[in-house]
């Protein structure tokens, strides 16, 4: 047998010794999953950014109706002139969380999109999404088995209705693929709570 010291090579343990390419690889180098692509990760936020989109309008809109009084919608101050006290700070309090529910669905879409999106985004985060997502799902199918058509045409069309519910079961799938895109082991979810922590 060859003496490695002869050839020129050194052996594992002694100083200067480097792992070959295969062995790299196997350690977690370039032949190690790298996570989910550029493609992956764009599309799976796209449902936040919808969300968000969805809350931006919202908001505007409440704005609108009930700050400013928008076409035949009167503004609460309006409304609440010579009204009973009572009765004003009931409809002002219900006005003022309508918009923060509005608000915080934005902010916490707009997190979750700009979270998702880049690399601190891990497992718990994706099978969070996952449990909201097939919430949704889960709620839109009891909602239309339970009142039927009511369900749909009380909003929008029977069609924009299952194109809804098709947007959230993809919103799932993508949840999903995003979840399993996760490199085994990796629990930066953990990592960045501990960081806070400290």
């Amino acid at each position: 047998m060859a003496d490695p010291h002869r050839s020129g090579r050194t052996i594992p343990g002694e100083i200067g010794w480097k792992p070959d390419a295969p062995d790299a690889g196997g350690a977690g180098g370039g032949g190690a999953h790298e996570g989910p692509g550029l493609v992956l990760r764009v599309l799976s936020i796209v449902p936040f950014l919808v969300v968000g989109m969805v809350g931006v309008v919202a908001l505007v809109g409440w704005a609108l109706m009930f700050v400013v009084g928008y076409g035949e919608q009167e503004a609460v101050w309006t409304w609440a002139a010579g009204r009973p006290g009572g009765e004003v700070a009931t409809e002002i309090l219900l006005v003022v969380l309508l918009g923060l529910a509005c608000l915080a669905g934005t902010g916490l879409a707009l997190w979750a999109a700009v979270h998702g999106f880049g690399a601190a985004s891990g497992p718990r985060f994706w099978t969070a999404s996952q449990v909201v997502f097939g919430a949704a799902a889960i709620g839109m199918l009891a909602a239309d088995r339970a009142r039927g058509d009511a369900v749909g045409g009380a909003i929008v069309g029977r069609t924009q209705w299952w194109i809804t519910f098709a947007g959230v079961i993809l919103s799932l799938v993508l949840a999903w693929l995003r979840a399993r895109a996760v490199p085994a082991g990796d629990d930066r979810d953990d990592r960045d709570d501990d960081g806070d922590a400290g």
